[in-house]
């Protein structure tokens, strides 16, 4: 696809989750000007905290979480949002369908990311549940607030990779807020996940699988891992020799593709500072990463994570800075991803809170990259399945450009499932 089709192809799948709600009508938006980016600051006991928040303005509101504990949000080069707008872009006017669906809030979390932080050195102590989705939570009360013109407006969480352990703890928050009576209620309508991180035994149990259907590995070392390892590929015990020995094999068969994108060439990962860089990796546990050479080689402009090295110098520069109203606290430099930020892994697993909203009647879009290794499409799938709602709509193919952007089935809880090709 080429990058204005996955702009429309995420577009069309907003559609379906706007539909679900009712309301298809879409209004004109506009992308309102960097100068106006919102700097959110709220007093927590522990001491001053600053979530730093940036808005698109158009007719629904939705909030994008991180995709990695470790990283912040600036739009296009660190999570990218929907769509993977330059940062340049966004100061103009450009004719994107996605903003004309839905405004945008962009917001650094946890604490200590991006352009986020606090005063205090307990403030940065911070985890999925006690901090992440509370102080989420408060932040977006502060931020309606201030912006009263937005109560209306139908609201969404969104989100990507480890999000799906927190955007759903999000929801639930709004949800317990609103019946709670307490204050400001969030028109909350739904939520929206990508490639979500859900539950370890779904997450990496499906990568065998997942390698096998798409010929990574053949089917004689696929049955032997089947034999051997039982279907679990996670706890292996230290006496199963064959499970260790196939498991070695596999390994070796997959380690020099993307799992991000396993068509795409694997390239270095740029992370906090430009000769600071590692393997490819996406923040579901310290064990799962690599560390390579400390110093490889700058990556080349046709990998996307070219971007990030871009990112570095684009958001310390002083005029970036003051475009965006960013408060200073301290000298110092913006990083893309933080790894020794204090944060406690506490969700096993998200699929109770998918239940709960389930129940609750908000709907849901699920969307799955097909040519994803880190969070297969089979382990959402398999989650999905085993919440136990009935199809409503059954499989098929969805079109954008007049081609097939993937394909796509709802169930009765209002979960719509879609899976985007590759390009």
């Amino acid at each position: 696809m080429t990058n204005r089709s996955k702009l429309a192809a995420m577009h069309e799948l907003f559609i379906r989750l706007v539909d679900d709600c009712g309301k298809t009508t879409i209004g004109k938006g506009r992308l309102r000007r960097i100068a106006n980016t919102d700097k959110i600051i709220k007093v927590f006991p522990l001491g001053v905290l600053g979530l730093w928040g940036w808005k698109v303005k158009s007719t629904k509101l939705g909030l994008w979480g991180f995709g990695s504990i470790t990283g912040g949000t600036v739009p296009g080069f660190v999570n990218g949002g929907f769509m993977g707008v330059k940062p340049g872009k966004l100061a103009g006017t450009i004719g994107l369908k996605i903003f004309q669906v839905a405004s945008i809030i962009f917001v650094d979390s946890p604490v200590g990311t991006g352009f986020s932080y606090s005063i205090s050195s307990q403030g940065h102590q911070t985890g999925d549940f006690k901090k992440t989705s509370k102080q989420l939570y408060q932040f977006l009360t502060k931020w309606m607030f201030d912006h009263p013109e937005f109560l209306n407006n139908h609201f969404y969480v969104a989100g990507d990779s480890y999000s799906g352990k927190i955007v759903p703890l999000v929801a639930k928050e709004i949800s317990n807020g609103n019946e709670a009576g307490n204050g400001l209620v969030i028109n909350l309508k739904g939520y929206l996940l990508g490639n979500p991180v859900t539950d370890l035994a779904f997450d990496r149990n499906k990568i065998v699988p997942f390698c096998h259907g798409m010929g990574l590995i053949p089917d004689e070392l696929y049955e032997s891992l089947k034999r051997s390892c039982g279907g679990n590929y996670i706890q292996i015990e230290p006496t199963n020799v064959q499970c260790l020995k196939d498991m070695q094999s596999f390994h070796k068969c997959i380690s020099g593709l993307n799992p991000y994108q396993i068509l795409e060439p694997l390239c270095v990962f740029v992370s906090s500072k430009p000769k600071e860089m590692v393997g490819d990796r996406r923040s579901i546990s310290q064990n799962y990463y690599k560390i390579l050479d400390p110093q490889p080689p700058i990556p080349a402009i046709g990998c996307r994570n070219y971007g990030y090295l871009l990112a570095y110098y684009w958001t310390n520069d002083i005029r970036v800075q003051n475009a965006l109203h960013i408060q200073k606290v301290s000298n110092e430099k913006w990083q893309r991803c933080k790894y020794d930020l204090p944060y406690l892994f506490q969700v096993q697993s998200s699929i109770p809170y998918h239940a709960f909203l389930s129940k609750k009647g908000y709907p849901s879009l699920i969307y799955s990259g097909d040519h994803d290794m880190v969070v297969p499409f089979l382990a959402t799938e398999a989650w999905i399945k085993s919440l136990n709602y009935s199809v409503v709509d059954e499989w098929r193919s969805w079109i954008v450009d007049g081609q097939i952007g993937g394909y796509t089935r709802t169930y009765s809880n209002h979960m719509t499932y879609a899976t985007v090709k590759a390009r």
